[in-house]
């Protein structure tokens, strides 16, 4: 089912800019401007498509860090590491800069710096 839909897409992806090309050397002007229309509207429906699966890749990466952090935190307060937290956290608040550009590499590296840095100062103490 897949397959099919991915198939009917990328032939309609590429078949529509084609026959509309072909269709301009045609008579038929209502051909012309119906292939055209057609072929526009899959451009953008494509790029809609293309934008959204970009952004739940952003919001995925976003996700797994942010569950690393969390659980970074619930592990080091459960060992009674607070006073080596709160410096990490520091430096985490203090280095995070929201906007609203899409820069989630930021965050996430961030968040493995803070994880790294927490991670060594519990070992440091063992």
């Amino acid at each position: 089912m897949k397959s099919a839909l991915l198939l009917t897409i990328v032939f309609l992806a590429f078949g529509l800019p084609i026959g509309w090309l072909i269709s301009e050397f045609q008579p038929r002007r209502w051909l012309r401007i119906l292939l055209g229309l057609a072929a526009l509207s899959m451009s953008f429906f494509l790029s809609y498509v293309f934008s959204g699966l970009d952004q739940m890749g952003y919001n995925s990466r976003y996700g797994e860090s942010s569950a690393e952090l969390v659980e970074v935190m619930i592990v080091s307060l459960q060992n009674g590491d607070s006073e080596n937290l709160l410096p990490a956290l520091q430096r985490l608040h203090r280095n995070y800069e929201p906007t609203y550009e899409e820069n989630w590499t930021d965050y996430n590296e961030l968040v493995e710096q803070f994880v790294n840095d927490v991670k060594s100062e519990h070992s440091a103490d063992d």
